[in-house]
């Protein structure tokens, strides 16, 4: 599909899984954002997710590349993050078919419009 819609499509698709947004750069293509403290209400999880994505022009159509990170707190008293890249197919694999199968109405607009 195009790269505008890839782009669009990939920021909705994040933005709903709560994800908030820290970077949405269409001239670079570079997408990325960070959600909480995963798991049920009372678990004892400090741990929060990071993704970052790249969508690039393939001739006409474009090429999507996404990493999604668990950050863990180490180092003495929690002062360090370190981020462990997740490597399940499934959560990928889901993740690129929800994009793909996007709404195009229901796209991203930075403008509030």
């Amino acid at each position: 599909m195009p790269i505008e819609e890839t782009f669009d499509r990939t920021v909705a698709v994040f933005k709903e899984a709560g994800y908030k947004l820290d970077v949405v750069d269409r001239a670079t293509g570079q997408i990325s954002g960070r959600r909480g403290a995963t798991g049920d209400k009372g678990a004892s999880s400090d741990k929060d997710l990071k993704f970052y994505a790249l969508v690039l022009p393939k001739g006409a159509d474009s090429e999507l590349g996404v990493k999604v990170v668990q950050i863990l707190k180490s180092g003495p008293l929690g002062s360090s993050n370190a981020e462990l890249i997740l490597s399940d197919p499934q959560m990928y694999q889901y993740t690129f078919r929800r994009i793909e199968n996007r709404n195009i109405q229901e796209t991203y607009n930075p403008s509030g419009v």
